[in-house]
């Protein structure tokens, strides 16, 4: 790596550290990066704390709204994992009505918003951590009642786990 390319590198890392707020930043360099320098573009993908995906989302971010005439500071208050989510969206036309559905909805309202479908009023959120073999437990489980392999995680699981506790209901 040469010194222009160790202070980018540098630059970046520094910019990786504060990434709700460098995230416009960050991705003009990697995807300046990736259209200059494929090497550097390697090395920058590399660094540790980017996850590979996360870097490909911001140069989408970068390419999809760096022509066209929108405020980085708008930008910046809707925040990357929202924007990621309408890139592929984002015409010239569709940018104002994109913008004002992610600035209105979470990620996950923005997403099924973006699928054609209402997001429920009020619902709930559910966390679990579970041991690997409580995991194999409950992915069987859902599986057996619908849900169905995405990935390395599980589509339909809330309909899934709804029916299998409907049938625990029953039982009793």
């Amino acid at each position: 790596m040469n010194r222009t390319q160790l202070e980018i590198y540098n630059n970046a890392a520094v910019l990786l550290a504060k990434l709700d707020s460098s995230f416009l930043d960050l991705g003009r360099l990697l995807r300046k990066a990736q259209e200059e320098d494929k090497a550097l573009f390697k090395s920058l993908m590399g660094l540790p704390g980017l996850e590979r995906r996360t870097g490909y989302y911001l140069v989408s971010i970068s390419r999809t709204f760096d022509p066209l005439p929108v405020d980085d500071k708008d930008l910046a208050k809707i925040g990357w994992t929202r924007l990621a989510r309408i890139t592929k969206f984002v015409t010239p036309k569709t940018v104002n009505w994109l913008l004002d559905l992610a600035r209105t909805h979470t990620d996950r309202e923005l997403k099924l918003a973006l699928a054609g479908k209402t997001p429920p009023k009020k619902a709930r959120v559910v966390l679990l951590y579970l041991k690997p073999k409580q995991y194999a437990a409950y992915r069987a489980g859902l599986l057996k009642f619908g849900a169905q392999e995405f990935g390395r995680g599980l589509a339909g699981q809330e309909a899934a786990l709804m029916k299998l506790i409907a049938k625990a209901a029953k039982k009793k």
